[in-house]
């Protein structure tokens, strides 16, 4: 059985994207890197159901050799750290929250040594004004220590910048 890993990848939504060195943190590292996918911008659109979604990927790459099974993914607002979003397995199987990188519905959580997948998210807000402007995304994910490949238990907190993950800024662009 795979240790357990609880990742952080801090996300300031917004516009260029710059990413921690390798090895700057001083936490362990776990088997899958988080990246968000570049779009030239992130753009809130108004739903038919009257709120404002705003929609956009992180793609998810198990770095070792060994699988890896993202177990839950959580979005929290940085500013107040209120959850916006928390996503179990389960859900995220039954959401069709997880694609392959052909975009495939992915069936599991589970990725072999080597794989990506892609994360959708979809968040939705009463007004352009209640949209966060900074984000965090914590990644529960099972599998081994990338060095020692021995089972253990890593936790991280945000927004330090010792998190265990590969750690990305992002901006929304102002409204």
């Amino acid at each position: 059985m795979g240790a357990r890993l609880l990742i952080i990848a801090i996300m300031t939504l917004s516009v260029g994207c710059t990413a921690a060195p390798a090895g700057a943190e001083d936490g362990p590292l776990s088997p899958i890197v988080v990246t968000p996918v570049p779009q030239q911008a992130i753009v809130p659109v108004k739903g038919s159901d009257g709120r404002y979604h705003v929609l956009y990927e992180l793609q998810l790459t198990n770095t070792l050799d060994a699988g890896a099974d993202l177990s839950a993914v959580e979005v929290i607002d940085e500013a107040n750290r209120e959850t916006l979003l928390k996503l179990d397995a389960d859900d995220i199987v039954k959401g069709a929250y997880l694609h392959r990188l052909d975009r495939q519905i992915a069936p599991d959580t589970m990725f072999g040594p080597f794989q990506s997948r892609v994360l959708l998210l979809n968040l939705n807000f009463t007004s352009k004004d209640a949209i966060p402007r900074a984000l965090t995304h914590r990644f529960e994910i099972s599998g081994p220590d990338p060095f020692t490949k021995a089972p253990g238990t890593f936790a991280a907190a945000s927004p330090s910048p010792r998190s265990s993950a590969t750690m990305s800024r992002w901006r929304f662009p102002a409204a």
